[in-house]
């Protein structure tokens, strides 16, 4: 998976599973990354409870993106 194809996702957020496969890491690995550190992705990523969700397009312009 490339930006191109998050970028193409009709959401206006990204699942964990979906950055995971981008940055090449295990999912479960993200998440628990992310609820030890929000910071870690551009303090971007949603938590509530136990659902992770990480706006599309400030995760972008994080990663470099143009937008």
């Amino acid at each position: 998976m490339c930006m191109d194809d998050l970028l193409k996702i009709d959401r206006d957020y990204l699942l964990p599973t979906e950055v995971a496969t981008y940055l090449h890491v295990h999912p479960q690995a993200l998440r628990k990354k992310i609820r030890e550190d929000n910071d870690f992705l551009g303090g971007h990523a949603i938590v509530i409870g136990k659902m992770i969700k990480i706006p599309k397009i400030p995760f972008l312009r994080f990663m470099g993106m143009d937008i």
